[in-house]
C-alpha cells in the first residue's frame, strides 16, 4: 500500500522542507483488530498537553488503521521527541525542529525496532507496542498504549496477582485477564481507547512490571480465552470469596450462565471489620441520594443463597431506606466494606423464638443458614462454616444437620452464634457505632484469586481452576 505524506512538515529555524510524494509500505504489526488492544495511560483528569516519547533505538512515526501500522516518517536518528498540544492539533518537536505540525487522529509512535519487540518510553516509563493519542476539546490529549493482547496481559499479571505465586495460578489469571481484555474492546471508546489502567478495568503497569514467571504464564497460555455456548466470556475475578462465590444476578441483577454461585472449598480465611457511627451512615446515605434522617437501626433483611447480604435496611426519623446487592459496598465504600459476606458484632435476631431461646423452624428441619460471630470475625455460609477446634486449627465444617443455640436469652444482644432454620430471619442492630464483621474481599463473581493460588498449591492445573469457578466454559 502506498501512502503519500503531504501533511508532515520539517521546520528548522532557517528552512522549511515539505515532504510529499514519498512512498512507504504498510506494515502489519499486530495482524488484525482482534490481536491488539488500546490502553488509556493518560486521560480525563490525567490528560496532558505535552509528553516526552523516547526509544534508544530511535523512533518511527506513522498511523494505525485496523491493526495495521503504516510508517510515515522514519525517525531512527531521533531517540527522543516532544509531543505538544497546540490549537487543537498534536505537534511533534525535537529541540528547535518541528517534525510534524499535526500527526492526525491515527498518529502513532513506534520504536524503530518494533519488529524486534523494541521498547518505547513515555516520560521515562517503558511500554511494549506503540504510543498514540486522542485530542480533547480543552487542548489536552489522552495518551494510549497500542499493544498486542498478550503483551497487554504481561503488563497486567503482576499487578493483579504477584509473580511469586504458583505458575498454574498465574496461568489461570492470565487466561482470565486475557478474556476480560478481549471482552472489553471499546469500553472507553468515547475517549479513544478500550481499557484503562486502574481497577475499573484491570491494573496495568506496562513493561516495567513484567517478570519472568508472569511472562511464562502468558506465553504458555498464548491466545487462550474462555468461551460459553460458543461466545467469549468476560473474565471476572476478585480477591477472596469468603467461602462462597456469587451468582451474577445476586450482585449485578443479570443472570449469566457461566457466573453461578460455587461453594468455595479452597478459600482461605479473610476476616475484616468496618465501623460506622449512625451519623456517618446518615452522611453516606445522603451523599447517595437517600434521606433517612437520624438513624435508629440497621437491619440485614435478606441474604442470597451464598449467604451474602442481599438487602441492608436503614431506619431513621425520616423513614426507611433499603440498599441492595453490590450497591451496599458502593454506598458505604467498597474499600471499607470489603464484601457483602458480613453480619454485626452485636445483633438481635428477628424470627422464630420458643420461650426465650432461638430455635429452628420447629419441625426438625436441618439448619440452612448460619451466622457465626466471635467478636473478631464473621462467616456467613448456608452450606459450611469455619470452626476453630480445640487443637487450635480452623477447619471447614458442613452445616447440614447442625443445630446450635446461642446460650443466651433471645432477643438479647449476642456476640455468640445465631442460627435460623426453615424460615429466613433478619438480623438487626441498634448500637451506635455499627460494627460490621465480614469475610472475603471483592464482588465474589467468577474466580477468587486467593482460592486459585490455594488450588495451584494443591496441584490443580489452570484449566481445572477456571472450570471450577466458571460454570460450563471452554478454554480455547
Amino acid at each position: 500500500m502506498k501512502f503519500s505524506i503531504n501533511h508532515v512538515t520539517l521546520i528548522t529555524t532557517f528552512t522549511i522542507l515539505i515532504l510529499s510524494g514519498l512512498i512507504f509500505v504498510s506494515t502489519p504489526v499486530f495482524g488484525s483488530t482482534s490481536d491488539y488492544i488500546k490502553v488509556g495511560l493518560k486521560y480525563s483528569t490525567t490528560a496532558v498537553d505535552s509528553a516526552e516519547i523516547s526509544c534508544s533505538a530511535g523512533l518511527s512515526l506513522g498511523t494505525l488503521d485496523n491493526g495495521i501500522y503504516e510508517e510515515l516518517l522514519p525517525l531512527a536518528g531521533y531517540t527522543q521527541v516532544s509531543v505538544i498540544a497546540k490549537n487543537g492539533k498534536i505537534v511533534v518537536r525535537s529541540g528547535d525542529v518541528i517534525l510534524s505540525l499535526d500527526i492526525g487522529v491515527n498518529g502513532c509512535f513506534m520504536p524503530s525496532d518494533y519488529n524486534q519487540e523494541g521498547i518505547i518510553k513515555l516520560n521515562g516509563t517503558e511500554y511494549r507496542g506503540g504510543i498514540s493519542f486522542f485530542m480533547n476539546n480543552n487542548n489536552t490529549f489522552n495518551i494510549i498504549n497500542y499493544i498486542t493482547l498478550d503483551d497487554y496481559v504481561k503488563g497486567v499479571l503482576n499487578g493483579e496477582m504477584h509473580y511469586a505465586h504458583p505458575i498454574e495460578a498465574l496461568k489461570a489469571q492470565a487466561v482470565t485477564a486475557r478474556s476480560y481484555g478481549a471482552y472489553n474492546y471499546n469500553r472507553h471508546g468515547s475517549t479513544g481507547f478500550d481499557v484503562c489502567t486502574t481497577t475499573h478495568c484491570q491494573v496495568y503497569k506496562g513493561y516495567t512490571d513484567e517478570y519472568t514467571q508472569t511472562n511464562k504464564a502468558v506465553d504458555e497460555t498464548t491466545g487462550l480465552e474462555m468461551y460459553y455456548d460458543g461466545k467469549p466470556v468476560i473474565g471476572y475475578y476478585s480477591k477472596n470469596s469468603g467461602g462462597y462465590t456469587q451468582n451474577s444476578e445476586d450482585v449485578w441483577n443479570s443472570v449469566v450462565g457461566y457466573l453461578r454461585a460455587v461453594r468455595d472449598e479452597y478459600s482461605p480465611l479473610y476476616p475484616w471489620e468496618a465501623s460506622f457511627t449512625f451519623a456517618e451512615l446518615q452522611s453516606k446515605l445522603t451523599a447517595a441520594g437517600h434521606s433517612v434522617g437520624m438513624i435508629s437501626s440497621v437491619e440485614i433483611t435478606k441474604r442470597n443463597e451464598s449467604g451474602a447480604v442481599d438487602t441492608l435496611t436503614f431506619t431513621g426519623t425520616g423513614g426507611t431506606v433499603k440498599i441492595e446487592k453490590e450497591k451496599i459496598r458502593t454506598v458505604l465504600g467498597a474499600a471499607i466494606m470489603k464484601s457483602t459476606m458480613f453480619s454485626f458484632t452485636d445483633v438481635f435476631m428477628k424470627g422464630q423464638y420458643q420461650g426465650n431461646d432461638l430455635v429452628s423452624s420447629g419441625n426438625g428441619q436441618a439448619v440452612d443458614k448460619i451466622v457465626v460471630s466471635n467478636g473478631s470475625n464473621t462467616v456467613n455460609n448456608p452450606s459450611a462454616v469455619y470452626v476453630l477446634g480445640s487443637d487450635g486449627e480452623v477447619k471447614l465444617q458442613e452445616v447440614s444437620g447442625l443445630f446450635v443455640m446461642n446460650g443466651k436469652e433471645a432477643p438479647a444482644s449476642s456476640s455468640g452464634l445465631a442460627i435460623s432454620g426453615g424460615v429466613q430471619q433478619t438480623e438487626i442492630t441498634y448500637n451506635d457505632p455499627v460494627i460490621f464483621m465480614g469475610a472475603g474481599y471483592g464482588h465474589g463473581i467468577g474466580m477468587p484469586q486467593d482460592s486459585a493460588i490455594e488450588m495451584a498449591k494443591a496441584g490443580f492445573s489452570y484449566s481445572e481452576i477456571l472450570m471450577y469457578y466458571f460454570t460450563g466454559i471452554e478454554i480455547k
